[in-house]
């Protein structure tokens, strides 16, 4: 009735004023779900019909009443992935895990900067880089999403639990990592960490061309670390929030100076913190080392262009911070924490000019370079951003680095994934620009 073209402004307002597509999910629809879930195997045919009805009801929804849509596109990708969980074929959960994923991403889309849609796809994976990587960037982004640490919890528990375990993994560059990461973010003693990291280099060396798959997925793994994913004590992710926030107070008004102060003097306290600890300090290093052995060994430059993207846009992010807040000298311990200084500018400036050779800069992006201005093309048909612009969108250091209509007319299904010349032509563009 409150979408009916006959309602009146008023009761159009209803839904809205009252919360009442988010409580109809949570009471007429997630509670029964769980009642039914705690009694499996008994009430699975009821669960099953349940969800294809509630399924069928959202689907109707999202096509009738567009107002809500990003309630019912969540809400979807929920049923799908309640029935993927409930579902003992390998090839029907395989089917519902993709259909779930596919609504999670459309949400995504529509709202990058929410972590909460990161951590639902995390789920979705098995248990992987990419998907310590979707948690650790559903801590990471703009509006991050805390449960997200129980969930890493739950990843990290098995991989650490004792020391067979942990040697496991010592085989696959991929699962060392992982397991390098988790021990972190477990707290494991610090040789042990220290250990594992220098295992993980070494494989990465013996592995290098695995960076193709995995790199994107790893720089923005590595760039989380050293956020201590996104704690509130971290000083370098409270100056990305410091700068988010004035940011948000240009954009927006109606936030007083005084709101903007009291936002701020919660950043504070960080900002005076003594030396970085012993974990922080190895996941610097473990950020350093590999970009320089990336840099220094490859064999293709086509398996380390999207590592090198994502670190070189961190990087650029950095210069971004340090401008935006106006840092000086004596403000820069952050930053300087960072070691910027000791990462390997040699290997990038020879890694650079070997782009260059194989691909001469033009004068577009040289003009883009001088004015800063991000390199968008001038057909709208060219404007295609690169897989691994979709990983970084919504981080919290990467909130200034994309242009407003970069991600428009995109959809779930466009094939971001795939690599051909002309993707691979961009990637170097965009890495000469920055």
């Amino acid at each position: 009735a409150t979408q009916h073209p006959s309602a009146t402004q008023a009761l159009r307002g209803l839904p809205t004023k009252y919360s009442i597509p988010a409580r109809m999910w949570k009471h007429g629809i997630h509670k029964f779900l769980e009642v039914l879930r705690h009694r499996r195997p008994h009430s699975q045919d009821y669960m099953v019909a349940f969800i294809y009805l509630a399924y069928q009801m959202m689907a109707l929804l999202l096509e009738t009443v567009p107002t809500f849509t990003d309630t019912w596109i969540e809400c979807l990708g929920d049923l799908a992935r309640y029935r993927m969980a409930i579902e003992e074929e390998k090839e029907v959960h395989a089917t519902w895990g993709g259909v779930a994923a596919r609504w999670y991403t459309m949400a995504s889309d529509l709202h990058p900067a929410i972590g909460r849609l990161y951590h639902h796809l995390g789920i979705l994976e098995r248990p992987s880089l990419r998907k310590f990587c979707l948690y650790a960037k559903s801590l990471s982004c703009v509006i991050p999403f805390p449960n997200a640490r129980d969930s890493l919890s739950t990843l990290c528990g098995p991989i650490v639990q004792d020391e067979n375990t942990i040697q496991s993994s010592s085989h696959s560059v991929e699962a060392r990592i992982v397991t390098y990461h988790a021990l972190v973010y477990s707290k494991a003693e610090q040789k042990l960490i220290d250990t594992v990291g220098n295992d993980a280099l070494q494989l990465l060396n013996q592995q290098l061309p695995r960076l193709r798959d995995i790199g994107a997925y790893l720089a923005v793994t590595n760039i989380a670390a050293i956020f201590e994913l996104g704690s509130p004590t971290n000083v370098l992710y409270q100056q990305y929030a410091m700068a988010i926030s004035r940011a948000m107070q240009y954009s927006r008004p109606s936030m007083t100076p005084g709101g903007l102060a009291d936002l701020e003097s919660q950043f504070q306290p960080a900002l005076t913190n003594g030396s970085p600890t012993p974990s922080l300090v190895s996941t610097t290093s473990f950020w350093e080392n590999t970009f320089a052995l990336a840099l220094k060994n490859y064999t293709s430059v086509e398996d380390i262009l999207p590592y090198v993207h994502v670190m070189l846009v961190s990087l650029h992010s950095l210069d971004s911070l340090r401008t935006g807040l106006s840092i000086d000298q004596t403000e820069n311990h952050a930053i300087d924490a960072l070691n910027v200084g000791r990462l390997a500018w040699d290997a990038l400036a020879e890694f650079l000019n070997t782009l260059v050779r194989s691909q001469p800069i033009s004068a577009w992006i040289l003009e883009c370079a001088r004015q800063r201005a991000f390199p968008v093309p001038e057909r709208k048909e060219d404007m295609k951003p690169l897989s691994e612009d979709f990983l970084m969108r919504g981080l919290i250091w990467a909130q200034f680095y994309f242009v407003s209509e970069w991600f428009d007319g995109q959809t779930e299904d466009d094939g971001r994934s795939i690599e051909s010349d002309n993707t691979h032509k961009a990637r170097v563009e965009r890495v000469l620009w920055l």
